[in-house]
């Protein structure tokens, strides 16, 4: 498929697998699409936050409504008719209840898994999704 516009979220495991499927197009590395920050526990394991005395609280992270203010920011800038966006659990859960004007479950609660595929199409004001739903 040819695409009008390409964007991938700045890490560099969405921007190879933007690579893979759109050959040489260029792609836009776009800040608003990378995955939520988890501040203090940003890097470790379940097991290794659980190990931490001061781990109960995580005031740095980046909540839910920094998300979402994000990726509607980006969702009012794209343009085209055929996008293709490479991005993360959490930003195309965010991305699904935008779009979807859907109640935006916890973080976490149906995250879709790695490598799922999810597309929208706009039609006279509707959106209707398609794709693989493979939630955690």
């Amino acid at each position: 498929m040819v695409f009008d516009a390409v964007y991938s979220s700045p890490l560099q495991r969405a921007y190879e697998t933007a690579n893979i499927i759109c050959g040489n197009a260029p792609i836009a590395r776009d800040f608003r699409l990378r995955e939520i920050h988890h501040g203090a526990w940003q890097g470790k394991t379940k097991h290794e936050i659980a190990l931490d005395p001061g781990s109960h609280s995580n005031g740095d992270a980046e909540s839910i409504e920094q998300v979402r203010a994000r990726v509607a920011d980006f969702l009012r800038t794209v343009d085209g008719k055929r996008i293709l966006c490479v991005t993360h659990g959490v930003v195309i859960q965010t991305l699904r209840s935008i779009l979807l004007n859907i109640p935006h479950p916890k973080p976490y609660d149906a995250v879709p898994a790695n490598g799922s595929v999810h597309a929208f199409a706009f039609h006279d004001n509707q959106v209707t999704a398609y794709g693989h739903e493979n939630p955690r």
